[in-house]
């Protein structure tokens, strides 16, 4: 909720709606409606980062996976 309520004063709706996406699969994955695959947080983890990323100004090219999972 803390990180919900930082991003919501600071943050733009494309990236907010990228975190949503992210809470809403790790909840739905909690209570049993979701089965956990490590691919699809890893991608979902991802693309809020780089939504985080781009509004912060850090680096506006995406970062990808490379690893072997």
């Amino acid at each position: 909720m803390q990180a919900y309520g930082y991003l919501a004063m600071l943050a733009p709706q494309q990236a907010m709606d990228a975190h949503d996406r992210l809470i809403d699969h790790l909840i739905m994955i909690s209570n049993g409606s979701a089965p956990y695959e490590w691919e699809k947080v890893r991608d979902l983890a991802v693309t809020f980062i780089n939504e985080v990323r781009i509004d912060v100004g850090i680096d506006k090219d995406p970062i990808i996976y490379n690893g072997e999972l």
